[in-house]
């Protein structure tokens, strides 16, 4: 199933990733693969974004901490990612009722970086 396309500008100022959600919540039910294309323009030199899954449980208000998905994307351009979502280093959502979708934003130098993310998330379950 494909999602909306979203886009989110971003920015950091630390090594430290931050996350930015990119889709509402989604029923983890029967869900066994990620397709995303992951788009970066804009971007100022020092920043790398990386493609990430946020899970929670039962609750969206207490949701687990993000996990990133593959390798970090420094230079603009596209970059198409197939994840498995059931494994435990991919966020496992089989153990988790709700997952979105995002990315993780982050610096490599101590200065205000900033770009442009667009992102095609589709997913393929067991129905």
């Amino acid at each position: 199933m494909l999602l909306r396309t979203t886009s989110e500008s971003v920015q950091c100022t630390s090594t430290t990733a931050i996350f930015y959600p990119m889709t509402q919540w989604l029923p983890t039910i029967n869900v066994l693969r990620l397709r995303v294309i992951v788009a970066l323009v804009n971007k100022s030199t020092n920043l790398s974004v990386q493609l990430a899954i946020q899970t929670a449980t039962t609750d969206t208000s207490s949701a687990n901490a993000p996990v990133a998905l593959g390798a970090a994307i420094t230079t603009v351009g596209r970059a198409f990612r197939d994840i498995d979502v059931g494994n435990v280093n991919n966020g496992e959502v089989n153990s988790h009722m709700w997952c979105r979708i995002g990315i993780l934003a982050a610096s490599s130098g101590s200065t205000v970086e900033s770009g442009n993310v667009s992102l095609t998330p589709s997913y393929r379950d067991s129905m």
